[in-house]
């Protein structure tokens, strides 16, 4: 008899030899073929490679395993297929910058997902997890999240029954139900914060709010208390803000808001808006203050421009007149005035014009240069004798300026 350590060397090939025996047994003893499928007709770009055995019914039955490539020539898929129907672990690959990068990995009985489950988002990053049954899911699953996962129960393929969210630690985050594949609750309901502390707490009846319904800040802070009577709100409902002072207190009855009471953030709030509102009315009746002495300065520039253009056309007036009798008096026309008097009490008229520091003053000034004028003209045709012997007689300008009332 050969020695148990000896035995033990050998078990291995035994097994092997009699795996190999089932295999042939199980493919009727028909040799299994190789075949390769390809994109292109040079049989250089590779498509397909599987194993196949020739019977009766089907001349190509695949049996065995089976590859499959992209064009890329990037595995895509491999698995096992047995009398032409996939069995066994199936897997499925993205081509990942030119290398297979799992997606799905399934478990098939008679072509149907029948086994675990798993499929991938990235690299060695599980997307979701199960177990199927006959093509349906079926038992415990796992869903992965950037923040956590959840851990659900599958009945006939849909999600039914207790249910939770986890934390990417592994910390509980909140507990659930569902029924027919959509969340319901019956009964506590809760949620966590990541350090363990409660999140939100409450109570539902066959899928209705009932009774209170508390949630806290991260620093414990109570964040609001609410009350419910079958989805409808009842009672007194109150908020509070992060550091603990009340923002909210109504009361309800029947799902209808009785009664509110205004907080002190509320009255601040208040207040605020009341300065706010005084603030703008102030600013606006400054800001039409400042349009009004705008439009008045503007008014006050036009008259004045108006009144300096009118001197200017006084002034220009009486040079005309002026430069007429001048050329009057060249040309012998006999004057009963002195023509040096006219001239000097012009010309000195004609200084104080141009020394008007004002356009009022300037337009006063110009109206007297027409006047003076205006005199002249009438004393050439006979008028005022007295005056005109007056002015014959007085030698002094400023004296004969005096007699004319100019």
């Amino acid at each position: 008899m050969l020695p148990m350590k000896t035995l033990r060397r050998f078990r291995p090939l035994a097994l092997l030899t009699g795996l190999l025996l089932g295999l042939a047994h199980a493919a009727g003893a028909q040799q299994v073929l190789l075949k390769r499928t390809y994109y292109d007709l040079s049989r250089r770009r590779l498509h397909e490679e599987y194993q196949y055995i020739r019977t009766a019914a089907v001349p190509e039955c695949k049996h065995g395993y089976y590859k499959e490539y992209d064009e890329q020539g990037v595995l895509w898929k491999k698995g096992n297929y047995r009398h032409n129907q996939a069995e066994g672990r199936q897997l499925e690959y993205l081509n990942a910058a030119g290398q297979p990068q799992l997606q799905y990995d399934v478990t098939v009985r008679h072509g149907i997902a029948h086994g675990p489950y798993i499929r991938y988002r990235g690299a060695n990053e599980k997307m979701s997890a199960g177990n199927y049954v006959n093509g349906s899911r079926e038992g415990v699953w796992h869903f992965y999240y950037a923040e956590g996962y959840e851990v659900c129960r599958y009945q006939n393929d849909k999600k039914e029954g207790p249910a939770a969210l986890y934390y990417t630690g592994g910390k509980l985050a909140e507990q659930y139900a569902y029924r027919n594949d959509e969340r319901y609750n019956d009964g506590d309901i809760q949620s966590f914060y990541e350090d363990g502390s409660p999140k939100k707490s409450g109570h539902f009846t066959a899928g209705l709010m009932n009774g209170r319904f508390r949630a806290w800040y991260p620093n414990g802070q109570l964040r609001y208390e609410e009350n419910y009577v079958d989805d409808a709100p009842e009672g007194r409902f109150l908020a509070y803000s992060e550091a603990g002072e009340l923002i909210t207190d109504d009361v309800y009855a029947a799902g209808r808001l009785v009664e509110h009471k205004q907080t002190a953030r509320e009255m601040a709030e208040q207040a605020r808006q009341q300065q706010y509102e005084a603030l703008r009315q102030r600013q606006k009746l400054q800001q039409d203050s400042i349009q009004q002495a705008y439009a008045r300065a503007e008014t006050d520039r036009r008259q004045q421009l108006e009144m300096t253009q009118e001197a200017e056309a006084l002034a220009k007036d009486a040079a005309l007149k002026q430069e007429t009798m001048r050329n009057e008096a060249a040309v012998g026309y006999r004057r009963q005035l002195d023509p040096r008097l006219y001239v000097e009490l012009y010309q000195q008229l004609l200084a104080d014009y141009r020394a008007a520091t004002s356009p009022a003053d300037q337009l006063t000034r110009a109206k007297r240069l027409k006047r003076l004028l205006a005199l002249a003209v009438a004393l050439e045709r006979g008028e005022q004798p007295e005056l005109r012997k007056a002015l014959r007689k007085e030698p002094d300008l400023t004296k004969a300026l005096a007699l004319t009332g100019l």
